[in-house]
């Protein structure tokens, strides 16, 4: 990109920008579906959110790496508003199935998660110990009355 043309591009990015009184730039442009800032810059669409991160620090974010808007609004393009956290911290600090199931204290059926009632599995599922025995016990007695039942209509054939 020509310097000419980056000041076209730094020009029409800058007009998309309101200032709020509490600190925050609000992306007045066009926005995805999420509600993120988007805008035209060479072959396609860029997150405006992240044109803001490189004008601001000179680099792309490190690689692996999400951009978070610590102010909660996805049309903010505030530099001071973003920083650089996991892929994994960013679910989980959000508001989507992830973040709202590891926030549980209790199971579905009320019992504590925590303790000696709380299994992690490798993956990072929660699984409440009490409910794990159940299931394993009627899954145990289904399959015994499944055996029994074939043992029957095969003696009775």
């Amino acid at each position: 990109m020509t310097a000419h043309e980056f000041l076209g591009f730094a020009y029409r990015f800058a007009a998309k920008l309101t200032p709020t009184a509490d600190g925050h730039l609000l992306w007045t442009g066009s926005q995805n579906g999420n509600g993120y800032g988007q805008i035209w810059l060479g072959d396609g669409m860029v997150l405006a959110h992240r044109v803001a991160w490189v004008l601001a620090h000179g680099r792309d974010p490190n690689a692996g790496l999400d951009l978070d808007h610590t102010c909660r609004q996805r049309n903010c393009v505030n530099p001071d508003c973003l920083a650089e956290i996991s892929h994994a911290e960013n679910v989980l600090i959000g508001t989507g199935p992830s973040a709202l199931n590891a926030a549980k204290l209790l199971c579905d059926r009320g019992h504590l998660l925590a303790g000696d009632n709380l299994l992690v599995l490798p993956r990072g599922d929660r699984v409440c110990i009490k409910c794990d025995e159940f299931r394993n016990r009627r899954t145990r007695a289904r399959r015994k009355l499944a055996r029994l039942e074939a043992a029957y209509f095969a003696g009775s054939a």
